[in-house]
């Protein structure tokens, strides 16, 4: 006998997400019995499943609950694991992080003091929510800011000159021109320290327009990168699928790209289910906060790795100055780049080590709320066992 394709459909999800008796790692809030909780479509399973077993959601003053990665390294930045495809919405991003669909497709990422960059859900699907920047041969992408909101009939709710002030100077990622195409991004990505070079030699080309009732991105032009690389360029056609496509929400096939997108919503159910799942659920996977410890443990190896980059940069350009820029201009930016170095490794390792603190503690506090329950436990059998005692003697007189 043949089953119905929703129950085999959740038990394909049960399997991705180990969705099972015990359910996700959720988050935190007080738990209550609630339409909405009773309401959760295996939208919400698929798309918060992946985010409550890869991150934990924190409260920021500013933006209420986030979401925070966990199983990412130190000094990671938003969309630098994965690669870039260009379709007819533009530029979109496809992730190789096993949470990476819902993040890069909805919603803002911005950088925080405690917790480095989290998540700011959103409603709004698009290829990617990101800025961009041209010239001198690279190009540059950033998470668009947190206030850069998207309007029917307007679009993006900040212009691409105000843009350069409220974004994050290393949120930038520059690669050559020619590599924007490349499947091996994190292998071409320029230093970190080297943005506020790059910055100056480049472009905010970032243009948002609408194609089909859809945000599409039309500032960065295939033309551009054609000229770059001498090499056609040929657009993918964005496809609506049915089903899920795994975490990463979408599955490249032949000359289209099938993505899987809720109908409505998606930043306010992110919020309702952090407030409607049980507290006690809602802390990070344990092996998360190990994880933390761990690339806290890396943070200094990492850093160096990335000074000794700079400097080998730094001489290559000695050896073979960059054309039109003279010695003293070119001592200026090697000046200004390693500053930056030094600014970024003080702020990331400021934020791993509040973030490592803050995890520990809460699971510290896990483990007092499990010792706690656990006596409560064993004192109502002992209890049980006493009035079970109390009877038989009854009985027996």
């Amino acid at each position: 006998m043949k089953r119905p394709i929703h129950v085999l459909l959740m038990a394909f999800l049960a399997v991705l997400f180990g969705i099972g008796s015990n359910g996700c790692a959720p988050v935190s809030g007080e738990y209550r019995a609630s339409a909405t909780y009773s309401s959760y479509s295996r939208d919400d399973d698929y798309y918060y499943g992946s985010l409550d077993r890869y991150g934990t959601w924190v409260e920021v003053s500013t933006y209420g609950q986030v979401w925070c990665p966990l199983d990412v390294s130190a000094g990671w930045r938003p969309y630098t694991v994965g690669s870039w495809a260009y379709t007819d919405y533009g530029w979109m991003w496809v992730a190789e992080d096993p949470w990476g669909y819902i993040p890069y497709h909805y919603g803002r990422w911005t950088f925080d003091s405690y917790y480095g960059w989290v998540w700011i859900p959103g409603d709004v699907w698009a290829p990617a929510w990101v800025s961009w920047r041209y010239g001198d041969g690279w190009v540059g992408w950033a998470p668009l800011p947190p206030d850069a909101g998207w309007r029917v009939g307007v679009g993006l709710t900040v212009d691409s000159y105000a843009l350069d002030s409220r974004i994050d100077s290393y949120g930038w990622c520059f690669v050559p021109a020619r590599d924007i195409t490349s499947g091996n991004l994190r292998g071409r990505i320029a230093p970190a320290s080297r943005n506020v070079t790059f910055i100056s030699v480049t472009k905010n080309v970032t243009n948002y327009t609408v194609i089909n009732s859809r945000p599409a991105e039309r500032g960065l032009r295939r033309e551009m990168i054609e000229r770059d690389t001498g090499r056609r360029i040929t657009p993918y056609q964005i496809v609506e699928s049915r089903t899920p496509r795994g975490s990463r929400g979408a599955t490249i096939q032949g000359s289209t790209i099938e993505v899987y997108r809720p109908k409505e919503d998606v930043g306010s159910r992110a919020r309702d289910r952090v407030r409607t799942q049980p507290r006690e659920r809602g802390n990070p996977p344990r092996d998360l906060i190990r994880h933390q410890e761990v690339e806290r443990s890396k943070f200094e190896e990492r850093m160096q790795s990335e000074r000794t980059e700079l400097d080998r940069e730094h001489q290559r350009e000695l050896r073979q100055p960059p054309r039109g820029v003279s010695r003293e201009e070119l001592t200026r930016r090697q000046r200004a780049e390693m500053q930056a170095q030094q600014e970024r490794e003080d702020r990331e390792r400021k934020a791993i080590e509040e973030r490592t603190k803050r995890l520990k503690k809460r699971e510290e506090d896990r483990d007092k709320d499990d010792e706690a329950r656990g006596r409560d436990r064993d004192r109502d059998r002992d209890r049980n066992q006493e009035r079970k005692r109390g009877r038989g003697n009854s009985d027996k007189g």
